[in-house]
């Protein structure tokens, strides 16, 4: 890409100045290779070829494995840290949590949990407290999760929609809806992610009523008109089979896009109505989203 292309430049010409490179320099490059290039391994290069590593650059290289879905080799470069004496920070514990990302790692996510109770106090740290919350929530462990979520000093959007999603994500609509309701009387607005991830979870006739509260909430609301908050509210109207709810929230919509197009589309054919599903595949076409 352009963007490695002229970081690689920099890199060049740093080295040609300075072929002792400094540690901080070091680790902004190892950041830079990390998001810019196809794969983690030049920055790899450059974190073995450090005479003198602290824990940012520790952070940078476990935090560029990440990037590229390669949360193994995080989670091994941690360990290595933790050989060599190096004492993780708060940065390391959320970045190396984020390495979790399978039900295959909640061994290790817990692992993680009992490092932190070590070093730091649960209770007292919002950061670390989320990232645990959205491990355990992730795979299911929604006990931890929940005392966790309860010892959080704050809460704020993002640790309320980690919650919600971890009860979303595991098929609990009540307690996911109960926790969206006690959110909004706390006075935290919710965020188009919170909507979502509740929307997502009504996908049956009886959850029909629910749903309509929730879409009473987004109505006013500066999520109203986000196009990824309207798909959820139309998928959720057709999953729970109120296509009429479903047309008359899409007649509101002035420009919609081929995304709510076809999840109306979507709608009629699941509910048998596959001539109004071409009538709309017609009408989508003709308003030059093909």
């Amino acid at each position: 890409s352009t963007s490695l292309m002229r970081g690689k430049q920099i890199h060049a010409c740093v080295m040609k100045n300075s072929p002792e490179l400094d540690i901080v320099v070091c680790n902004a490059l190892i950041t830079m290779y990390g998001i810019s290039s196809d794969s983690p391994e030049n920055a790899r290069e450059l974190f073995d070829l450090m005479p003198e590593r602290n824990v940012v650059s520790w952070n940078a290289m476990m935090a560029a494995y990440n990037y590229h879905g390669q949360g193994a080799k995080a989670l091994q470069l941690y360990d290595k840290m933790l050989d060599v004496k190096m004492t993780p920070n708060k940065v390391t514990f959320v970045t190396v949590l984020a390495s979790c990302n399978n039900r295959a790692f909640l061994s290790e996510g817990k692992r993680l949990h009992a490092h932190i109770q070590e070093k730091f106090t649960i209770g007292l740290d919002f950061s670390l407290g989320t990232a645990l919350v959205n491990m355990y929530g992730k795979y299911g462990d929604l006990e931890n999760a929940w005392r966790i979520f309860n010892l959080l000093p704050h809460r704020n959007t993002v640790s309320w929609n980690g919650m919600i999603t971890s009860y979303s994500l595991h098929n609990q609509p009540k307690r996911a809806l109960n926790l969206f309701e006690q959110m909004m009387q706390e006075g935290i607005m919710p965020d188009k992610f919170i909507f979502v991830s509740i929307l997502s979870t009504h996908a049956t006739k009886e959850d029909l009523a629910d749903g309509r509260r929730v879409y009473g909430r987004v109505t006013g609301s500066r999520c109203e008109t986000d196009p990824f908050v309207c798909t959820a509210i139309l998928n959720m109207f057709c999953k729970c089979g109120s296509m009429e709810d479903a047309e008359e929230m899409f007649g509101y919509i002035v420009d919609p896009d081929e995304v709510l197009w076809t999840a109306m589309i979507s709608g009629h054919a699941q509910h048998g109505a596959g001539k109004k599903a071409l009538e709309l595949f017609a009408m989508m076409c003709a308003h030059g989203s093909p």
